[in-house]
């Protein structure tokens, strides 16, 4: 499998930022490692790391190269101002205003993602929320999955036991790939 890693100017972002991708080879297998079908482009699974962490978190902290062959990269928790964060990427976050995800004041039609979602249709993705019951953003999580549930958003829910950390998200990436709708390999 190849690791590529590459460094890139980022418009959404508004400055330089790096990203790590997985590829599968073609062909033969290696020792304990399945090859990939040659016919077709691998799925892509886009996998965002956290506000303190770089894109080579996924790599480093779980063994995503054992649980997939083919290009992948998600966000399993948390929630991210990337409006804010473009115009101070350095500036430290206190995860306590993070919990201002759900305040009270009004949000803005282009952030608001459960309007985003009710106005797309029938073009909805399909979304899995996973978190863990001992993560400081469960709450947030369970009150995004009451407002999507009051808008009939479906989504696949998967909390239970675990932390913000990586062992919990090392977990649940299996249980991604397994609900993800990929072609079998």
């Amino acid at each position: 499998m190849a690791l590529i890693r590459c460094d890139f100017f980022s418009e959404a972002l508004g400055m330089g930022t790096s990203m790590t991708v997985l590829l599968p080879d073609r062909g033969a297998a290696g020792i304990g490692v399945p090859g990939a079908a040659a016919a077709g482009d691998p799925p892509v699974l886009y996998l965002l790391h956290g506000l303190t962490d770089d894109d080579t978190a996924w790599t480093r902290r779980t063994a995503i190269e054992r649980y997939v062959a083919f290009a992948a990269a998600a966000s399993l928790s948390g929630a991210l101002d990337v409006t804010r964060r473009r115009h101070h990427p350095t500036r430290p976050v206190d995860p306590a205003v993070w919990h201002t995800v759900w305040g009270d004041g009004p949000v803005p039609a282009d952030d608001d993602t459960v309007g985003l979602l009710e106005r797309s249709g029938d073009d909805r993705p399909a979304l899995y929320v996973a978190c863990g019951t001992e993560d400081f953003l469960y709450e947030d999580s369970l009150r995004f999955l009451d407002v999507a549930r009051e808008r009939d958003v479906p989504v696949t829910v998967d909390f239970g036991p675990g932390d913000h950390d990586w062992a919990y998200w090392d977990a649940r990436i299996c249980d991604v790939l397994a609900w993800l709708p990929l072609r079998t390999r």
